[in-house]
This record gives C-alpha cells, sequence and structure tokens, in this order.
C-alpha cells in the first residue's frame, strides 16, 4: 500500500497527499497552495462522502517540516491512518529543518509507520526520491 501511496502522490498535482486503503486510492488531494491544505481537504471529503481510511497508508510529495504539517499528521494518525510516505529533506534542502523528532514523537503515539525513500546508483550510493513536479 506505501508504494501506490506514493505512486499516487506523484501522479496528483503538486503538494499532494494521497490515501490509499485496499489497494484503492480511497482520498486525495493536490494543486493546493501547500501539503496541510491538501491532506485537510483529502480527510474532509473522505469523511464527507463516508469513505472510511482507517487503516490506510497515505503519501505526499512534498516535506513535512512544520507545526501544520505535523498538525495534518496528527489528524491522520486520529483518524486511523497507518503510516505516511514523504521525501527526506537530508540531501536535497539547506536550512535549519529539524522536525524529524516531533514526526516520530506523533507517529508513535499513533503507532504510525514512516517511510523516507531513497534510490541507488550502480554504485550504491543512495540518495532522496522526490516525486514532487509542477504541472
Amino acid at each position: 500500500m506505501a508504494h501506490l501511496a506514493w505512486v499516487g502522490a506523484k501522479y496528483i498535482r503538486s503538494n499532494s497527499f494521497a490515501f490509499v486503503k485496499d489497494g484503492a486510492l480511497v482520498a486525495e488531494c493536490g494543486g493546493q497552495t501547500n501539503r496541510e491544505d491538501s491532506a485537510r481537504f483529502a480527510l474532509e471529503r473522505a469523511e464527507e462522502f463516508e469513505t472510511d481510511v482507517s487503516g490506510s497508508m497515505s503519501a505526499t510529495d512534498s516535506f513535512i517540516f512544520d507545526s501544520k504539517v505535523l498538525g495534518t499528521l496528527n489528524s491522520a494518525g486520529k483518524a486511523g491512518v497507518r503510516g505516511i510516505v514523504h521525501p527526506t529533506r537530508k540531501g536535497l534542502t539547506t536550512g535549519n529543518l529539524k522536525p524529524d523528532e516531533k514526526i516520530m514523537e506523533i507517529a508513535n503515539a499513533y503507532s504510525m509507520v514512516v517511510i523516507r525513500p531513497r534510490l541507488a546508483d550502480e554504485d550504491g550510493n543512495t540518495y532522496p526520491w522526490r516525486v514532487f513536479k509542477h504541472l
């Protein structure tokens, strides 16, 4: 499910959030100004259409790094989402972004899995895999 959510996040517009359960995309949103709105709208629409996201995996094409997005992670945990796939910032950005402790604190509180995809070259070197793209 994690891989399918990641692929969903790739093909939804930028700042996407995808929720996959039982091999199907059950909620998604993208193209918003920020990823927290995309996640919030996807969760609200799922609730509106009485779609159960509990047990689903989520993915975003964007980094989780600020309090608003951490709030989204908290909302997903409350909804019963099992985990999230999101790109790592290490090696991709500069600055003083240190959310990892808070991300793991929220994930652990809800027993959520956090996956940060990486790719490897022929020499075995790995680098962050980010699928973000502007359409």
